[in-house]
């Protein structure tokens, strides 16, 4: 789904002969983190940010292009690639352009995340699993594979950090015998490490340390 599916057009940009007083409001009133600027000829110059506007410094400027900044969407973007540009610039807005640089709307975090906890991948009540594994081992076709000889239904994978030494990636999966399917991961160098089923949640880490303890104890 295109960022074009959460267009909205329900306001008017600013320019860099509006105040900042009448930015704010504008801000205040929509809520948002971020306003588009546009340049005289009408073209999207940039966005200026509710915390420059609010500084001491910059209330009684005016606004310049040195104090915009430059992150946009659009129309053809795919919706869930512009959800690291909310976090990115700390935004709750992107406005979106065409390549003629014009301004065409705005699409807000709100929006996409609600679309997103449609999705099975978040949406369905099944399983989670975390795993691990050393970056230059780590392959998606493997894990496919592994998830695939369990008899899983995989809703999606992701990655959920990676460097240079590790990759992780949470997984949402349907599994009769969960336990099966971690002893095979681990048989292939994969550290498992959280999962989550129906409402509760395991960190096998601690689990397996306490299970020693008790073991330990006899």
């Amino acid at each position: 789904m295109t960022i074009a599916h959460f267009l909205i057009n329900d306001l008017k940009p600013i320019g860099f002969d509006t105040e900042p007083m009448e930015a704010l409001n504008l801000m205040e009133e929509f809520r948002f983190s971020h306003f588009p600027v546009l340049n005289e000829n009408q073209t999207w110059a940039g966005n200026i940010s509710y915390d420059q506007l609010i500084s001491e410094f910059n209330i009684s400027k005016r606004i310049t292009p040195d104090l915009l900044e430059d992150f946009y969407a659009t129309e053809e973007d795919f919706f869930l690639a512009c959800i690291s540009k909310f976090g990115n610039f700390r935004a709750n807005f992107i406005p979106v352009i065409n390549h003629q640089n014009k301004y065409l709307g705005y699409v807000t975090l709100e929006d996409l995340m609600a679309e997103m906890a449609k999705h099975p991948f978040y949406a369905e009540p099944f399983t989670w699993l975390s795993v691990k594994n050393n970056t230059v081992k780590f392959a998606m076709s493997e894990i496919s594979k592994i998830l695939e000889s369990n008899n899983a239904k995989t809703f999606g994978i992701a990655i959920q950090y990676q460097n240079e030494i590790h990759t992780s990636a949470y997984i949402k999966l349907q599994v009769e015998h969960i336990d099966s399917l971690i002893q095979t991961f681990e048989r292939f160098g994969y550290v498992v490490e959280i999962y989550k089923k129906e409402g509760e949640h395991y960190d096998l880490l601690n689990d397996r340390f306490g299970n020693l303890l008790k073991y330990m104890e006899l």
